[in-house]
């Protein structure tokens, strides 16, 4: 039988260790950044865009906005992403889909 898995308790268990993790790279000198790329403005991006910020904030992970209009060229968010990749201060990226039918 199926079992749906919210996100919520698996959240809830895994944050202590988390929070552990983190405090243990920053005790090295490192703190966690994650990316997090949007395009457009959609309600229910918002919502889990404000969602990850208050989750990472928690832990302590650092967090790095990269929002775009939904009528960005396909090269323009190409040259954003390289740009994070190149960033060395960025651990990990967080890309919302779907993203517009042109890209």
């Amino acid at each position: 039988m199926a079992e749906i898995l919210r996100g919520k308790p698996v959240l809830e268990y895994m944050r202590p260790q988390l929070q552990k993790d983190v405090c243990e790279l920053k005790s090295n000198g490192i703190t966690p950044v994650l990316a997090i790329v949007r395009v457009g403005d959609r309600g229910d991006d918002m919502a889990y865009e404000h969602s990850v910020i208050s989750h990472c904030d928690t832990i302590g992970v650092g967090i790095k906005k990269y929002t775009y209009s939904e009528d960005v060229k396909q090269d323009e968010l190409i040259a954003g992403i390289r740009t994070i990749n190149n960033d060395g201060s960025v651990h990990g990226t967080l890309i919302f889909r779907p993203l517009p039918p042109p890209i």
